[in-house]
């Protein structure tokens, strides 16, 4: 996608891992959140995910849950966080990686509350 007169922007940003996947994640990734705000926010997941997989995966698991509301313009019977990441990825691209994909493919994580979609 080419915008004309459009600028890069970095930003930094600095948090613990309860305050990002407590209160940013579910907050800001979810389908009620701005596209673009979304698209940047799986991205950190991802990043998250990778630095802390144990807590990222029962995140995962409770992420519907954690804020009221998460699933805010989701159709019915879509899982609201596959809704959010697919959305955010048909205005924006695709993630650059989604490990929470590897999830459902790997065996080694049995934890009783996975369920596989």
């Amino acid at each position: 996608m080419v915008l004309p007169n459009a600028t890069a922007v970095k930003f930094a940003v600095q948090m613990n891992a309860r305050e990002l996947l407590l209160n940013f994640v579910p907050l800001r990734c979810s389908a009620a959140a701005q596209a673009e705000i979304r698209h940047i926010c799986w991205q950190m997941f991802a990043h998250a995910w990778r630095l802390w997989p144990t807590l990222s995966r029962l995140v995962w698991d409770d992420l519907p849950n954690l804020h009221r509301d998460f699933c805010t313009k989701v159709p019915k019977g879509e899982d609201c966080r596959l809704y959010a990441i697919r959305d955010a990825e048909e205005k924006h691209g695709p993630l650059p990686e989604k490990p929470w994909e590897q999830r459902f493919v790997d065996s080694s994580f049995n934890h009783p509350r996975v369920k596989a979609f």
